[in-house]
């Protein structure tokens, strides 16, 4: 089956079918629902995953509020996510600075599934190696959490010096944690939410609530 635009109409096979999946509640809660007495996010996910890979799409991963899929020949990947606010405020945040090269690439709008379940079509990324990320980002990242908390001119010198040198290497990844610092959500820096756009790095995913 040809994938035409997940989000784009109602009709479509894999909407009304995210739609039945992710409903609030869902219609037929399953067996492991019967005995918890809740029917999990991740259940649904897991539900949602089996619709996709049945349908030829790959799956890349799935995470505590959503998962990620491809299909070849299509140029982007779709995440759907379920209760993640501190994401949606991000992808607004990338479409809104997409002159920014190390925040993703989104395509369109994100497409209602319902009030908590939310697609959003974005460019296929390469993973980040352990190296790069250790060799780059690692030494950083605790003094990247200390900043999200305080201003540059609060924290020892030490500290702002080797962020000021970070500024000057990764002038895109500083402002992306700088304006993210800002909000009310915790910051997230790691291998797992970052990615590569050939050698640029790219934040994926740098906030939770």
């Amino acid at each position: 089956m040809k994938l035409s635009e997940i989000a784009g109409y109602k009709n479509n096979p894999h909407y009304q079918a995210a739609n039945t999946i992710f409903k609030n509640p869902p219609e037929d809660a399953g067996p492991l629902a019967k005995y918890t007495g809740e029917y999990q996010r991740s259940d649904q996910l897991a539900i949602w995953e089996k619709h996709m890979t049945d349908n030829g799409f790959h799956h890349l991963g799935t995470g505590d509020y959503g998962s990620v899929y491809e299909k070849e020949g299509y140029p982007w990947v779709f995440k759907i996510m379920k209760d993640d606010p501190g994401f949606m405020y991000y992808m607004k945040y990338s479409k809104e600075n997409q002159n920014n090269p190390n925040v993703p690439r989104v395509r369109g709008d994100f497409i209602k599934i319902n009030e908590t379940t939310f697609v959003i079509r974005i460019e296929k990324l390469s993973p980040m190696s352990n190296t790069f990320f250790n060799n780059e980002f690692n030494n950083i990242v605790p003094i990247m959490r200390m900043f999200s908390k305080r201003e540059m001119e609060d924290l020892d010198q030490d500290y702002q010096e080797i962020l000021l040198r970070f500024k000057d290497k990764f002038p895109g990844v500083f402002k992306i944690i700088y304006d993210m610092a800002k909000t009310h959500y915790l910051l997230d820096i790691s291998s797992r939410n970052m990615m590569m756009r050939g050698d640029v790095p790219v934040i994926t995913d740098p906030v939770f609530e």
